[in-house]
């Protein structure tokens, strides 16, 4: 069975050099999933559609397909009709469309595995949709279609960009083949870290990866203006901007994490609610005082109800919820700052009995 990733280097093949098509037309070939496209340079649609789109609408049905005007867009739109075909060769379907420079064959099936309400056609992931049989089928369509197009008409399917992963590229290997250009001489501000230092091609440095908030170290290929490429492992990648890197060590422990106050009081309210949830109140004490401190500094808390929807706040004011353990906490300076901006619309309702009190 054919990989559905090495899909577009095997279809390559068939574009092998030949020899030289004695009038090649001046385009190339894409593929998607199970959309195959072919792209002119300039737009020429009567050349087109006798040169190409109905050369292949014959070629279709010398194969076994049938290929008749699309039905629903004769019912819908009978004036674009003769760019439309639909064929069908088996319980394999398709979409022939040509329009402007390019003419797209797009292949469906409505047997299994369909989730769009509308058909198979408006499904993503398509070839991995299709039972064994329909992908082979589909597969040596396509191959054959690849074949057809780079003998009759000299359009050439470009390889595929590399990968980074096992069996392919690593990222140094698979960076250094993309970004090889320096930053510009004299752009010292496309090259100002965090602490003041300046990125080089290919130099070691310090990133601070949003996602996790941790420091990390790799080494910085630019990419354009203040945006550059960080390789931070063997197939590991981020993009990220010189604000972002630093080269000095962090002060703290590489790779600690350093996440935003919002992201941890996010995380804290989450572990509350669980062990809430769970009766675990001894738990849901001790995360208390991580979140808001020792009590005597944060007081009573507060929770906040929307009066017209009857819905609590979230934590931090991020959204609704109709489950009061997973509504969020505030302390009275929070729940008047955020109840204040909403007049009566809020109602600020005190946590009771106290969860301190429920733990002793």
């Amino acid at each position: 069975m054919i990989a559905t990733d090495d899909l577009p280097r095997l279809l390559a093949r068939a574009c092998t050099p030949r020899p030289p098509h004695p009038r090649p037309r001046a385009g190339w070939l894409s593929l998607h999933d199970t959309n195959l496209t072919v792209w002119e340079y300039q737009v020429d649609e009567d050349g087109l559609r006798t040169g190409v789109f109905d050369p292949l609408c014959r070629h279709l049905r010398a194969h076994g397909w049938r290929v008749e005007q699309h039905p629903r867009i004769k019912r819908d739109c009978p004036i674009l009709s003769k760019w439309h075909r639909y064929c069908r060769l088996g319980d394999l379907e398709a979409h022939l469309e040509m329009a402007g420079r390019t003419i797209k064959f797009d292949m469906y099936q409505n047997v299994a595995n369909v989730q769009n309400g509308q058909g198979g056609e408006y499904d993503f992931d398509r070839l991995d949709r299709m039972p064994t049989e329909l992908r082979q089928r589909c597969l040596g369509s396509l191959f054959l279609l690849t074949r057809w197009l780079h003998t009759r008409h000299g359009y050439t399917l470009p390889e595929p960009n590399p990968r980074i992963g096992r069996g392919h590229m690593t990222a140094t290997q698979y960076v250094t083949k993309k970004y090889h250009r320096p930053p510009p001489e004299g752009a010292s501000g496309y090259c100002r870290t965090k602490d003041g230092g300046l990125l080089k091609q290919g130099a070691p440095a310090w990133v601070l990866d949003r996602r996790t908030g941790r420091w990390l170290s790799c080494r910085t290929f630019y990419i354009a203006n203040s945006s550059w490429c960080a390789v931070t492992g063997r197939y590991g990648v981020l993009t990220q901007f010189a604000c972002d890197f630093a080269i000095e060590p962090p002060g703290k422990r590489p790779g600690r994490r350093h996440c935003p106050d919002s992201q941890r009081r996010l995380r804290l309210e989450e572990e509350i609610a669980k062990a809430v949830g769970a009766l675990n109140f001894d738990r849901a004490a001790l995360l208390l005082d991580l979140a808001f401190g020792q009590e005597p500094l944060w007081g009573p808390l507060f929770r906040l109800k929307s009066v017209k929807s009857e819905m609590w706040w979230r934590p931090l004011a991020g959204g609704y919820t109709a489950d009061t353990v997973e509504a969020g906490l505030f302390t009275w300076s929070e729940a008047h700052r955020y109840g204040g901006r909403h007049g009566n619309d809020v109602e600020i309702v005190p946590v009771n009995p106290p969860l301190k009190q429920k733990a002793a």
